[in-house]
């Protein structure tokens, strides 16, 4: 699957900031290729998310929809990792 269509993606943190996507991390790609997911799901979520809040790290947050959780760096603009809520 093609995640790289996700460059470029724009969304707003819970603060109104814009933030776009520059790179997607190797981890990130890992997990959503072996969960199957397109990148037009990843993509629905950072969009459209029904709930967005603080990572648990600084300069993150997450973007959660439908039981996907993006996390995302908002200072490098980097997918960190994605996670299906649906799985243990």
């Amino acid at each position: 699957m093609n995640y790289n269509q996700l460059i470029g993606i724009t969304f707003q943190d819970q603060q109104g900031n814009n933030i776009e996507i520059k790179l997607i991390s190797k981890h990130a790609k890992e997990r959503m290729q072996q969960r199957s997911y397109t990148s037009e799901q990843v993509q629905d979520v950072l969009q459209n998310a029904q709930m967005t809040y603080p990572g648990n790290k600084p300069n993150t947050v997450c973007r959660q929809k439908d039981g996907m959780r993006v996390v995302v760096s908002t200072t490098r603009g980097e997918i960190e990792t994605f996670i299906d809520l649906s799985r243990p």
